[in-house]
């Protein structure tokens, strides 16, 4: 008896981990179903959301930023959104080895060599800041509750 428990306990386990390793598979990006509570949870939580913005994020991962640019519906307004975002991947095949290092530098702890992200312009001025927010809020049906002000000495990004 006590050996068919073990075995049925290990065979769980052994379950309970090829579940766990499946769900690890690939990420769904975050604004798949997006809300500002989901934005906070992932985003927030990371510290990316610009001070004074409820939706603009520092940087976003790449998958993320495509779904958010697919959800667009104005060609004029995607292009103008994209135009505050670079794209930051340390294996793109065009850059040489000291751009790659430069990179690194500027962008430490932001992007990894796996996971290439979009990063927002850090002299963005508030009123772009306010646009790319309508922007968010627009696309997705979400609502732009009182912004909070930037101090007068704080960087917009």
């Amino acid at each position: 008896m006590k050996r068919t428990l073990k075995l049925f306990a290990l065979l769980a386990a052994l379950l309970l981990l090829v579940t766990a390793a499946a769900s690890c598979g690939k990420k769904a990006p975050v604004f798949e179903e997006m809300s500002s509570e989901r934005i906070a949870a992932h985003y927030g939580d990371q510290g990316l959301i610009v001070p004074g913005t409820q939706y603009v994020c520092r940087a976003y991962e790449k998958a993320d930023f495509e779904v958010i640019c697919d959800a667009f519906t104005s060609e004029e307004d995607l292009k103008k959104f994209k135009a505050f975002f670079k794209l930051v991947d340390y294996k793109d095949p065009t850059l040489d080895a000291d751009g790659i290092a430069e990179l690194r530098l500027t962008f430490e702890g932001v992007a990894t060599d796996d996971n290439p992200v979009y990063v927002c312009d850090p002299y963005a001025s508030p009123r772009e800041l306010e646009v790319l927010d309508n922007f968010l809020a627009g696309v997705y049906g979400l609502e732009i509750s009182a912004t909070v002000p930037l101090p007068d000495n704080a960087p917009a990004a």
